[in-house]
Formats: structure tokens, C-alpha cells, sequence
């Protein structure tokens, strides 16, 4: 597998001949190189083993957050055989604020409360709230509530698409999201694979709403 210097295609190649280690796969290539045909595939960015957790959130899931403190809806998927490393990068291996491999919606977080926080206008608040549910087997559940299972999908008017009895938590920092990470990941559901036999079987969907209230005057008006 080569990734071309544009960061922006992948080459595979596919062998044909004797099965053998790398090493002499590519001795045989050399020596007769119809044993391998070369397949290129082109995406917006390709990440290789190189890149780090800042790169991939910077030039993948970024400007997605910036969007939603526009007052947009964004969803940012992680879809990939199991083991692939799609945990790791949407939250990386540790709780905790300033950890290099920290994922995508940690450093989201700390990108909305920053935001938050150097806004000037007093008479403007911010509310953030976060679930997190599983679906495992066909079955949606509460993580963060372990007794609410079996919830509804359901679509309404002002509310859009929306999980039936999924709680939603208040917070004010981004430690606070750490926290309820951290909980939501000790109830996920698991079970052996042929691949790992430890990897997760559910799949989870971390949720945010960050509402902007601001102050109007007698005319409808934003105080400023």
C-alpha cells in the first residue's frame, strides 16, 4: 500500500503469485512483476501511519465543528472493519484533557468551550448538552442510563429525527465530557470476534447540542 504525496490517492497492490511473507512477495514482484497489479483509489485525504490525532481532527472533523457553532447540524462517522482503529480516533486511548492521542471528540469539545468562552457578549449564554447511546443487536441504549433499552426511534415537527427516552447531561467543560465518556465506554456492549476478542460489537453515537440564547430588546432586537 502507497499513498501518494497529495495525501489525496492510495495504491494497492494485489499479488498473484506464491503465498510468502513481504519480504519475498516483493522479490517475486521484482523479478517478474506481472505477478502484481497495482489498483489506485482517490478520496479527499488519505492518512498514512505517520499522521498524528491533531492532523486527522484538524483537516477531517474541524471544519464540521466550526459549522455547528454556526448553528448547523453535522455528523461526523467513523465506519471501518473491526479493529481498524475508528475508537482511537474518535476518542483515543485516554480521559484526559492535553493527552496527544486524545480523538476527535475530545478535541471537538475543547474547540466548542473555547469558543464559549472568549464570546464578549454578556447578554448571550450557551447551554451544552450530551448523550450517548449504543445500538447492539438492533437494540438502542441508553449508556449513560443502563436501564433505559429498547428505545424508539422517532421523528416530530420541531425536534426532527430523535431517540425516545434518551437522557441528556448539562456540562460545562470539557473534563465534564471526559467523564461521561469514560462511563458510556464501561457499558459498552462486547463479545468475541474472529478479528478481536475484545473488540466492541455495538455501535455508539455520541450526541451534542449546544444552544445559543441571547437577550432581545423591546423591538425583538439582540442586545449587543
Amino acid at each position: 500500500m502507497q499513498v501518494t504525496s497529495d495525501n489525496r490517492s492510495i495504491a494497492c497492490m494485489e499479488y498473484f503469485g506464491r503465498e510468502v511473507d513481504d519480504r519475498e512477495k516483493a522479490k517475486d514482484v521484482e523479478m517478474n512483476p506481472h505477478l502484481a497489479m497495482w489498483h489506485t483509489y482517490s478520496f479527499d485525504h488519505v492518512y498514512d501511519m505517520d499522521s498524528t490525532q491533531e492532523h486527522v481532527y484538524n483537516q477531517t472533523a474541524k471544519h464540521a465543528v466550526s459549522s455547528v457553532l454556526e448553528g448547523y447540524n453535522a455528523t461526523i462517522l467513523a465506519y471501518g472493519q473491526t479493529g481498524t482503529g475508528k475508537t482511537h480516533t474518535m476518542e483515543g486511548f485516554k480521559y484526559t484533557g492535553g493527552d496527544p492521542y486524545r480523538g476527535i471528540i475530545p478535541r471537538s469539545m475543547e474547540d466548542i468551550f473555547s469558543f464559549i468562552q472568549h464570546q464578549t457578549n454578556q447578554n448571550t449564554t450557551f447551554m451544552v448538552r450530551a448523550s450517548y447511546l449504543q445500538i447492539y443487536n438492533e437494540v438502542i441504549s441508553d449508556l449513560l442510563k443502563v436501564e433505559r433499552t429498547s428505545l424508539q426511534i422517532r421523528e416530530d415537527r420541531k425536534k426532527g429525527v430523535f431517540v425516545e427516552g434518551l437522557s441528556e447531561w448539562a456540562v460545562r467543560s470539557p473534563n465534564e465530557i471526559y467523564s461521561l465518556m469514560q462511563r458510556g465506554a464501561l457499558s459498552r456492549a462486547t463479545a468475541s470476534t474472529k478479528m478481536n476478542d475484545l473488540s466492541s460489537r455495538s455501535h455508539a453515537v455520541f450526541l451534542i447540542i449546544v444552544e445559543q440564547m441571547s437577550a432581545l430588546d423591546a423591538d425583538g432586537e439582540q442586545i449587543p
